[in-house]
Formats: structure tokens, sequence, C-alpha cells
């Protein structure tokens, strides 16, 4: 059995072991560089070790990146069949998402030895100088209720893709009192764009990424370091000019990403006038008229986030 999969979970190797005990199975990632967790990095080191040789499990150590969906089945009498779709090997990919893997024919043996030539086995010793290893922080774990402190009245409540109970205020700019709207664009310390125009992938990743069963979350485009302005691997308040406390996180592993609880997503499509759940477009931004969420702060854990409507102004 050779399989090449974007991204792959270590239970769904474990169910193709348990299937097929008496196969030799070879797994290539082809997603790796995207980064893999520790955790999954040692599943996987612990199934190949109790294999016996008969599983291997690659990662695709250069670029291009590859997403492509192979399954290939061999048998004792030579007969091949072979799947090509949708479908990562992972339970998302499986289960609970709707996926499409269909029969085709063909040899697909030069597709193998192209990316076997662009991988390395996960066991290999040196194979931390090309994947980015991680330690996995999970949506539920992040969002924890904040210890309650004297002065901090921190949002408590737990994570969802949606708040649809959330009771925004009409919109309403909170701006503290040394600030005056006009001086906004000459003390705001970073500004983050909303969406960048003509990038398909915008409709499943950042402000849309609940699209893919993922937590909504605003990215670094700008390359502006995120880790520099904002705390790193702790939580941290912010206050929305709705005068809405969130609990803002970033990932070390992944500190181009800015997570909110409640989350960013319902607060954008909110101010943007959008009453149903749906991808935000670049279109709903430039009707609205401005792509920038502008941010200050007056002290190292707590941030104002602006999000002026410009075509009102």
């Amino acid at each position: 059995m050779r399989i090449i999969t974007g991204y792959c979970s270590p239970n769904m190797v474990k169910l193709l072991s348990d299937l097929n005990s008496e196969s030799s199975i070879e797994i290539f990632i082809g997603m790796a560089l995207e980064g893999i967790s520790y955790q999954e990095h040692s599943e996987y080191l612990d199934i190949m070790s109790k294999s016996n040789g008969k599983i291997k499990i690659y990662y695709k150590t250069k670029r291009p990146l590859n997403h492509m969906k192979l399954y290939c089945f061999s048998f004792l009498n030579n007969a091949q069949i072979s799947y090509l779709g949708s479908a990562n090997l992972t339970q998302n990919g499986f289960i609970k998402n709707q996926e499409i893997l269909t029969n085709i024919d063909g040899n697909f043996d030069k597709i193998f030895e192209l990316i076997l030539r662009d991988s390395k086995l996960c066991n290999e010793e040196d194979i931390g100088n090309y994947i980015k290893f991680y330690n996995q922080v999970y949506e539920n774990e992040i969002f924890y209720p904040l210890q309650e402190e004297e002065d901090n009245d921190f949002v408590n409540e737990d994570f969802s893709i949606f708040s649809n109970d959330r009771q925004f205020q009409n919109p309403s700019i909170k701006i503290p009192s040394n600030l005056k709207l006009s001086r906004l664009y000459n003390y705001y310390q970073i500004k983050i764009p909303i969406l960048i125009p003509d990038r398909q992938q915008s409709k499943s990743r950042s402000i849309n990424a609940w699209v893919r069963n993922q937590v909504p979350y605003l990215t670094d485009y700008n390359s502006q370091s995120f880790y520099k302005f904002f705390p790193i691997n702790e939580r941290f308040k912010i206050i929305t000019d709705l005068d809405e406390e969130l609990i803002g996180y970033i990932n070390g592993s992944e500190d181009n990403k800015l997570l909110t609880s409640p989350n960013i997503y319902d607060y954008l499509k909110f101010r943007l006038g959008i009453n149903e759940n749906r991808i935000i477009e670049y279109s709903d931004i430039l009707d609205y008229g401005n792509n920038e969420i502008y941010i200050h702060s007056d002290n190292e854990n707590q941030f104002y986030f602006y999000f002026f409507n410009m075509l009102s102004r």
C-alpha cells in the first residue's frame, strides 16, 4: 500500500496498520513543511518502530508542497487498485468532512519516485533540520477562562466556531481619553489587513478558517512580526471599538496567527453588516471601505482594536 496525502493523523495510520497487519505501507505527508506537532511526530516514530519495517512514514522536505491525495493498493496476484480524490488520511478526511475518492486506472510509479526523491523518513536523525516541530495547543486549552484578577474583567466563555448569542452594542468608537480620533493615524502602533485581494485561500483560511472547522484568526500578512508586539503563548486582553472584551492568543509555533475568544469572525461579521454565517469576501471589505484593523496598546497586556467604516467618515 502506498499513499500520498497532504495531511495525516497517527490514528488513521494505526487503523490502517490494524486492518492490514501483514501488508507493507508507505505514507508520504506532502504538507509536512508546514509543521508537524511533537506529539504526532512521536506517534509516527512509535508506529514505525513497532512495525518491524512494514510501515514507512515520510515527510516531504523540499518544496513545492504536495497537496494531492493518492491511494494505491497492490495485491499478491499483481492486481492494483488506485484512488484519487480530496480525502486526506485523517479523521476529518474519512469521517467528518464530505470528501471524494474515485477509482482511477494508471501507473503511478513515477509520481511516487518523484515524491520519494524530495522526502525523508520521519525517523532520520537530521529530520529536525528540515521539518518545523511544534507543541500542539488545542482550541479548548487556549480559551479556558482566565483566572479572575482584581482589576481585570476578562471574557469568560468556552470557545465555539460561531457565537450567535453574543449581544453586540451599537457600533460606537471607544477611544481612550488621551486619544482624539483625528490623531489615530499617527497614534496606532500596528495595523492588520483583514484579507488580501485575489488570494483564493482567504476563502478557507484566516478569518474564514471556520469553513474548515478551525478557529478563525487574523493573519500577519504584512510580516510585521506579531511576536514583537503581542505576548506569545499567553492570553491577553483586547478592547474592541464595540466596547467588547476579547481574549487574544498567539501560539509561538504559529506566530503569524492571532486567535481571539470570542472569535474574530463574529466581530468582523457584525461590523460589516453580514447577518448570516458565510464567507467574508474581499468585496465585503471594499463595500465597507476599510481593510485594516488599527491597534494600539496602553500596556503590555491590553490592546485596543479599531475597525472603522471609512466610507461613513
